[in-house]
């Protein structure tokens, strides 16, 4: 089989697109529309990754519907994606910006030891931001200290959670949770650790099943 050739910036639009709207199958016209690429080359690429195990698309009808799959090449673009969107969220100028250049920053300059992940959350409504501490047990507590103490001066703006393994596998069980922290949830630091846990590999039923 001919292995499609892929363009790693206009790839990562189309995965970006896809985390923003994991949970629902989007048409890949509905991916061209909402990107810098026309059709053609966004159905290209579509293709490229789901030679490579990132994208799963089934018909329903005429149109060709597709998402990411929970695999661990998904992890890996995803993490390369969280590595380019990271100094962006930085540079926002944003309370969200200032939350993430807070936790990157903490990481070498303070004791960090079982601290597997770290991401900023996006709430979907008007609730605060999130710092999402993936530890482990025997650090969670004293993890969730320190970052509180550091992310001090967004104090009402950001929530600190400090999680197990068991307790981010407890909470996305929920389909609807998970879509949630796959859509809204950018690592920054541990990327590839963060993605293995929230989005486990087979985690979801085949997409032509699910139509």
């Amino acid at each position: 089989m001919w292995v499609l050739w892929v363009r790693y910036e206009s790839a990562l639009q189309v995965v970006a697109f896809l985390k923003r709207t994991h949970g629902t199958p989007v048409p890949i016209l509905h991916i061209a529309q909402n990107i810098e690429l026309s059709y053609q080359p966004t159905h290209k690429h579509v293709r490229a990754l789901e030679q490579r195990g990132v994208v799963e698309t089934a018909k329903e009808g005429r149109v060709v519907l597709c998402r990411l799959r929970a695999t661990q090449a998904t992890h890996l673009w995803l993490s390369l994606l969280a590595v380019e969107e990271r100094e962006k969220l930085i540079e926002s100028h944003t309370v969200a910006g200032s939350l993430a250049s807070m936790l990157r920053e903490a990481v070498p300059e303070m004791p960090c030891d079982g601290l597997e992940a770290l991401a900023v959350q996006t709430p979907s409504g008007d609730g605060p931001l999130a710092a999402i501490l993936l530890a482990e047990s025997y650090a969670r507590d004293r993890l969730a200290a320190r970052f509180k103490t550091r992310c001090r001066p967004l104090r009402g703006a950001t929530e600190i959670h400090a999680l197990t393994f068991a307790e981010v596998a407890e909470r996305i069980a929920d389909p609807v949770e998970r879509d949630f922290w796959v859509a809204n949830t950018s690592p920054l630091y541990g990327e590839q650790r963060f993605w293995e846990t929230v989005l486990p590999v087979d985690g979801d039923p085949p997409l032509v099943t699910s139509l």
